[in-house]
């Protein structure tokens, strides 16, 4: 999950141990270093126990650990301290999502949205989530918001053009794919993408060159 914006808490100044523990995590990206973090942030919310951002880190830590239920209910609790803490909502959305809960998901990041933050990725995930559920309507709408929001995100053009490819508006598809490689000419999915949507076109050249493209950019 990617975190929005929230300043470092007061706990890290507190506790040096902590800091150390959390930086560990961060850098390393070791087990031990998470667990470590986790014990301190659990260890200092002893004291406070109403405290938003620290059950926020502590499913931050959880989250990396792939313990994504214990997250959610950190998250879930951040969000009983303070209902209007956004970032709590779009992490827990993404956490609900991975786990296959679309349609919690889909409340929470509507929480964000109301909020007015983090509109592109949020629609992107939404648009996401409608496309698994089959609503592909709807998915091509975020998609189009997230699009209308962040243009020089190449993870869109490439989402939006898959789906335009899959109910055969080819043009659209292809012209999304290009944007998507225009912005991150290493995006090596996209090109991939692009030579299979090629081959259907007749462009046998051009498919050619782009899977070669995405084979080197792959290796």
């Amino acid at each position: 999950m990617n975190t929005l914006s929230h300043p470092i808490h007061p706990i890290f100044r507190q506790n040096a141990l902590l800091l150390v523990a959390f930086i560990g995590f961060w850098i390393g990206g070791h087990v031990q270093p998470g667990l470590d973090a986790i014990e301190n942030i659990s260890e200092i919310m002893r004291s406070h126990p109403n405290d938003a951002e620290s059950y926020f880190l502590r499913a931050e830590a959880k989250s990396e650990l792939g313990d994504l239920k214990g997250a959610i209910a950190d998250l879930s609790r951040a969000i009983e301290c303070d209902t209007s803490y956004t970032d709590a909502y779009f992490w827990r959305a993404d956490a609900l999502a991975a786990l296959g809960n679309y349609h919690a998901a889909l409340i929470d990041y509507n929480s964000v949205l109301k909020a007015n933050e983090s509109i592109h990725a949020t629609h992107e995930r939404i648009g996401t989530i409608e496309e698994t559920l089959g609503d592909t309507a709807s998915a091509l709408n975020e998609l189009d918001l997230a699009v209308s929001s962040d243009p020089t995100c190449p993870r869109v053009f490439d989402k939006r053009g898959a789906i335009l490819a899959r109910i055969g508006k080819t043009q659209s598809a292809m012209s999304d794919y290009n944007q998507a490689i225009k912005l991150d000419p290493k995006y090596s999915g996209t090109h991939r993408r692009r030579g299979f949507l090629r081959l259907r076109m007749g462009d046998y050249g051009g498919a050619v060159q782009d899977l070669v493209k995405h084979a080197f950019l792959k290796d």
